[in-house]
């Protein structure tokens, strides 16, 4: 209970990262992502932290989006973040470019910090909202990757889960569009165990573990393919 699983997904020689998620089984509800983000140095790796907080044994798989256009990654880390508190953390593409995708990691203790939120606003930046429990303070880092492309953020339809059960949201990419990356936006006390893509969809899953009605949306990048 409590362990963090690591799991990491690689681009091909010669391409880079512009976005990545996590799909999860055999343990959700729960579980928690709380950690996506590329390889800052390199821009060529997923990696995923997931933290297993039930009894029983999961599976985590890292999926990573590549491109051999050559792409930035941009990071901001936030001050510390007390127990108890929350935080978010929005990094910003130079003029010129947009955000193809993006993510976060954690400094402190990760199985009990808990990023709910991860996505862009304006489509140049990238944002990471979260929750830290650990006794000890903690930091958010938020990762953008940019890139001289088009790119368009679209959101899916809002789930509203009651309290103690699951959502999902789907956003889909148009005809004449490929994904590039992916995220999602939650309500409070909500853990996703699932944000990744498929086909021209990022699915994403999550346990709503408050008293009360909150919201999943799931969130797309999209590129023009014409």
């Amino acid at each position: 209970m409590g362990e963090v699983q690591t799991a990491w997904a690689d681009c091909p020689t010669g391409y880079y990262a512009t976005g990545g998620g996590a799909h999860t089984s055999g343990g959700a509800p729960y579980l928690s992502i709380s950690i996506g983000h590329p390889r800052s140095d390199a821009a060529n790796r997923w990696f995923v932290d997931v933290r297993n907080y039930g009894t029983g044994p999961a599976t985590v798989a890292a999926y990573v989006i590549c491109d051999q256009a050559t792409h930035y990654v941009r990071e901001v880390i936030t001050e510390h973040v007390p127990h108890g508190q929350t935080a978010s953390a929005t990094a910003h593409c130079p003029a010129g470019t947009t955000a193809s995708g993006g993510g976060y990691s954690v400094v402190g203790d990760r199985s009990q910090f808990l990023v709910t939120d991860s996505g862009t606003s304006s489509g140049t930046d990238w944002m990471a909202e979260g929750v830290n429990y650990a006794a000890d303070p903690g930091l958010i880092v938020s990762q953008v990757i940019c890139s001289t492309q088009t790119h368009n953020p679209r959101l899916g339809d809002p789930d509203s889960p009651l309290p103690r059960s699951n959502g999902s949201s789907v956003s889909e990419c148009q005809p004449n569009e490929l994904p590039t990356g992916g995220g999602q936006f939650v309500g409070a006390f909500v853990h996703p165990y699932n944000s990744y893509f498929e086909g021209r969809r990022w699915t994403v899953a999550a346990a709503n573990y408050s008293d009360s009605r909150q919201h999943v949306i799931a969130q797309v990048i999209c590129r023009p393919t014409g």
